[in-house]
């Protein structure tokens, strides 16, 4: 399940007595953390909600904190990066094990047994993926919930991002959801974080269109670089450029431009090879992992370059990295000469 199924269980009061929160997306780390942390009344969390270091944590240790609270209640219990779970790591109680001739089947059942405890809530979380090959980790799932934190791409993305405005009671058409969904460059947090500002500036049921939420919306470069593209194909040239001077202005890493603009261009070559091969715009979504609204504007932007112009742009783009890098050309000045190359491509 993800952070969103969890707080859907526990509001319909179904909770397990053991987690497993992970995955690289900290914000949803975070919200699933919380969730399970509200089980508690908040007049007993200062007393039952424990956080332990996983790193060097033995059974002992936290069979010691599986005591009931002061009054009798449960805990909820947070382990936070426990090697037990994670690829190429061993923890110290292991090693001293190991070292006394205990096998690794003995020292699996220990943590077994403290893991089926009814008590209390055992939550073990990081902010990485979980190793599911591991034969711990895969009778662990047996037994407790995992809620599986991944960054989220394409359509996984756009329905997050509807999620999320659903549950503040907004509405967006579509051009917003896509744009929502790529300045969050798929970090959720970011995208919460923009929709509460959406939140604070429309009623409730308003469907609200893109032109009317950007003035509230921060300026991605992603976002950025996207219309930069777009105002090319359409000729509009001289409001691209203003664009990428403004973006400059903001103090923007030239990398990170240099980087969406290489994003940028390789999905327009990979949308012409797949209209060539003969794919239709929703079998291209899903193959790219895109919003369907990105692929249909980036098949318009793709039309006005040839596949050759797109390679060789692309080639002029390791250029500028070097020349950035190597410090033998003015930051400023190379994006806005790749820029003008972008434009002389246009067929």
């Amino acid at each position: 399940m993800d952070f969103r199924q969890l707080q859907r269980q526990i509001k319909s009061g179904k909770v397990s007595n053991l987690y497993l929160v992970y995955g690289d997306d900290t914000w949803q780390v975070s919200q699933a953390i919380q969730a399970l942390q509200e089980t508690i009344p908040l007049e007993e969390r200062l007393y039952n909600v424990l956080k332990l270091d996983g790193e060097d944590l033995t059974p002992a240790q936290l069979e010691a904190n599986l005591q009931l609270g002061l009054l009798g209640e449960g805990k909820v219990i947070l382990i936070e990066g426990s090697p037990l779970f994670k690829s190429g790591s061993r923890s110290k109680e292991n090693n001293d094990q190991q070292s006394q001739g205990k096998s690794n089947l003995d020292q699996e059942e220990t943590w077994l047994q403290l893991f089926e405890q009814r008590d209390h809530i055992l939550v073990f979380y990081d902010y990485a993926n979980l190793d599911r090959r591991r034969r711990l980790v895969r009778k662990v799932l047996e037994i407790g919930t995992y809620v599986q934190c991944s960054q989220l791409k394409g359509q996984d993305m756009t329905r997050a991002v509807q999620d999320i405005m659903a549950a503040q009671g907004l509405k967006g058409e579509f051009r917003l959801i896509a744009h929502l969904a790529l300045i969050a460059d798929n970090q959720l947090g970011i995208a919460q974080n923009e929709i509460s500002k959406l939140a604070l500036n429309f009623p409730k049921n308003k469907v609200i269109t893109l032109p009317e939420a950007l003035p509230f919306l921060s300026e991605g470069v992603e976002a950025n670089v996207f219309e930069i593209i777009d105002l090319i194909a359409k000729k509009e040239n001289e409001q691209a450029q203003k664009i990428l001077s403004k973006i400059l202005d903001q103090n923007q890493e030239p990398m990170r431009i240099l980087g969406a603009l290489r994003f940028q261009l390789r999905r327009l070559s990979r949308v012409k090879v797949l209209r060539e091969s003969g794919l239709t715009e929703a079998a291209m979504a899903k193959k790219l992992s895109l919003h369907s609204y990105l692929v249909k504007q980036s098949l318009i932007q793709s039309r006005v370059f040839s596949t050759s112009s797109l390679n060789n742009l692309l080639f002029a783009l390791s250029e500028t990295e070097d020349a950035i890098l190597s410090g033998k050309r003015d930051r400023r000045l190379a994006l806005e000469f790749f820029l003008s190359q972008v434009i002389a491509s246009v067929q």
